[in-house]
């Protein structure tokens, strides 16, 4: 055992030795080995890009998450709120409107990046089509009352579809990504083990 300790490292000197000499010797082969390392140098050009479009899709995803966290909690106490919750409810929902706010602009920049990185691949998706608008906030403080209430309640309930048909499309944008990943990292093995073969059977 203690012979053959080294032999997968020894194995492996032998073979780069083998490629230096075709690729000195051997016109031919040499050509098939450029030829399949060129190819596997585009695919792991499109592994990295469809990674990194995925970790982009992925903070995306996340920020949306948190924007419809908080848009449901401020929908559930605008809807106290219009039942008569006084200023103590409606101060909470603002807060709540105010949060989501800023990590549905958060979201906004992360879903332009991931659009980006899906441009990268030759992609588009509705994603970073998700409108970001205001809430009629200072309407409820200074008029309150059911009908300024009710309209505060529309816009919550619009921005919190709008944060889920992004969540939708991000998700199935994430799937496909997953799917392109697998696909060249499969194809990406194959080449590789195709540029071995080549040269042990020479």
């Amino acid at each position: 055992l203690a012979e053959v300790d080294d032999a997968e490292a020894e194995l492996e000197r032998i073979v780069r030795r083998k490629e230096e000499w075709i690729r000195r010797y051997d016109p031919v082969t040499s050509r098939l080995l450029e030829s399949l390392s060129d190819e596997a140098g585009i695919l792991e050009a499109r592994l990295k890009e469809t990674q990194e479009a995925e970790e982009a899709g992925q903070e995306a995803l996340d920020r949306l998450d948190e924007a419809r966290e908080k848009l449901q909690s401020a929908r559930n106490w605008g809807t106290y709120d219009m039942l008569g919750g006084g200023m103590i409810s409606t101060h909470i929902k603002h807060n709540r409107i105010e949060e989501a706010r800023e990590l549905m602009y958060e979201a906004q920049h992360a879903l332009r990046l991931f659009e980006k990185e899906l441009a990268d691949l030759e992609w588009r998706s509705g994603a970073s089509d998700v409108e970001m608008g205001g809430f009629l906030t200072f309407a409820d403080y200074f008029f309150d009352g059911f009908l300024t209430d009710w309209v505060v309640q529309g816009r919550i309930n619009d921005a919190f579809d709008n944060v889920e048909r992004g969540i939708e499309e991000v998700e199935r944008q994430l799937s496909r990504l997953a799917q392109e990943r697998e696909r060249v990292e499969e194809e990406l093995d194959g080449t590789n083990a195709r540029y071995e073969q080549t040269i042990e059977s020479r």
